[in-house]
């Protein structure tokens, strides 16, 4: 059994096997463009940038959802930070060097780590909003059972 979000469901008369998705169990869907990003976000020019740019992406889908607010805000301000430290490293260098009892190395600089976890961070929250061709086919498809039997009739078997 796959581990992961679970569907909004409802139930229906018949038991534990009559659920079905609901619409209306996911919360307030935002169908326009009117999601306020948190007060701590406001002082961040590249993460209101990146907020204004995919609110209204995410809600011409009908994905977004006023429970999203502060995912959607650890996304921009990650997307921020990337800028930074990219930024940062492209001035500075990747690596430095440093002279010890083993003589001279090269080292990455702390923020080529710092980096790597913000690539894991935007695309993690990137992936709960289908901001990536799989994502997106995951979103459509709803159960891995359903992507199973997508990718047999791609495949052109039935077993």
């Amino acid at each position: 059994m796959s581990k992961g979000k679970k569907p909004y469901l409802v139930a229906l008369e018949g038991g534990a096997d009559a659920f079905i998705p609901h619409e209306a169990a996911r919360g307030d869907v935002v169908k326009d463009e009117r999601l306020d990003p948190p007060e701590f976000m406001l002082d961040d020019r590249i993460a209101m940038e990146e907020w204004r740019r995919i609110v209204p992406l995410l809600s011409a889908k009908g994905i977004l959802d006023k429970l999203d607010v502060m995912r959607l805000a650890i996304y921009c301000q990650a997307v921020s930070e990337y800028d930074q430290v990219t930024r940062e490293l492209k001035q500075e260098g990747f690596t430095y060097t440093s002279k010890g009892r083993n003589g001279t190395q090269r080292k990455n600089r702390p923020e080529v780590g710092r980096r790597n976890e913000l690539i894991k961070i935007i695309h993690s929250c990137a992936s709960d909003f289908g901001m990536s061709p799989l994502a997106r086919m995951r979103l459509a498809l709803g159960e891995q059972d359903d992507l199973f039997d997508f990718a047999k009739k791609i495949n052109g078997t039935n077993g």
